[in-house]
């Protein structure tokens, strides 16, 4: 998304979304997405980007995002951010499920722009269900673990990641219900 006027955008920080209205279904919340490891790109943003996935069943706001087009207006609030990073410059383990990745890139590239240590674990159901992989790994390279639940033929150990957790480290998990469900339960 950029602005009508072409300017650019307000700034955000990393896990901030934006709020759209969408013609007969109302305001839905999406997170912003930033893969360069550079405060300029959230600082001075020109684009904002949008991981959405299609949900067929679901209330219509998935698909009204994915038939936009080049040229197409959509009324844009926000940046918000109920999810930031805290200044501390403590390590972080990033655990992403699914879709629930997209607030956590852009905290990947911050902390590697910044030099703060991070890990990123993404799990998904299948190989097929990894959003952004290649723009991922290029952010988080060697600090990314990849957890296929249909390769590995079951889900990912929380029990045994959060075992690795060290004291000082901060954890910022997104994913589906049960996932969160279970990481605040080990955590």
């Amino acid at each position: 998304l950029s602005s009508a006027d072409g300017s650019g955008l307000p700034a955000y920080t990393p896990g901030s979304t934006i709020t759209l209205d969408i013609p007969a279904v109302g305001q839905r919340k999406y997170s912003l997405v930033n893969f360069v490891a550079s405060q300029e790109a959230l600082t001075h943003p020109t684009h904002y980007c949008l991981g959405v996935r299609l949900s067929p069943e679901g209330g219509g706001g998935s698909r009204f995002v994915h038939e936009l087009a080049i040229g197409d207006h959509v009324q844009a609030h926000g940046p918000d951010n109920d999810f930031a990073l805290d200044n501390s410059g403590a390590p972080v383990l990033l655990l992403a499920g699914g879709i629930g990745v997209t607030p956590l890139i852009s905290k990947a590239a911050f902390m590697k722009a910044t030099g703060r240590p991070f890990r990123m674990v993404y799990a998904a159901r299948s190989s097929h269900d990894f959003a952004f992989l290649d723009e991922i790994k290029s952010v988080a390279g060697d600090q990314l673990v990849l957890h296929d639940d249909s390769e590995k033929g079951t889900i990912l150990d929380l029990k045994a990641l959060f075992e690795t957790v060290g004291p000082d480290e901060r954890v910022h998990v997104c994913g589906p219900r049960p996932m969160l469900s279970a990481a605040k339960q080990e955590a």
